[in-house]
């Protein structure tokens, strides 16, 4: 499903257009709201852990190759912004 909103997302960006995705990022270690976190991803997004085994990136494929990516981690690697 993630594959198809991606490329669906890609294929609707104008030429010299941009797209951003802002999606869960795996916690670092020692942060200091990672206990609260897992209680929030375990009670409301339940899948959120699995959103981290592949970068937005990796779901383009070739639809992606065309585009510059970037990557940026926010509020101390809670979450990434493509």
């Amino acid at each position: 499903m993630k594959v198809r909103i991606t490329w669906s997302m890609l294929n609707l960006v104008a030429p010299g257009g941009r797209a951003v995705f802002v999606d869960y990022h795996r916690p670092h270690r020692f942060h200091p709201l990672k206990p609260l976190m897992w209680r929030i991803f375990n009670w409301l997004e339940p899948f959120a852990p699995s959103m981290w085994r592949r970068e937005v990136h990796d779901l383009a494929g070739s639809t992606g190759a065309g585009f510059r990516w970037r990557k940026r981690t926010r509020f101390g690697g809670m979450y990434i912004r493509s």
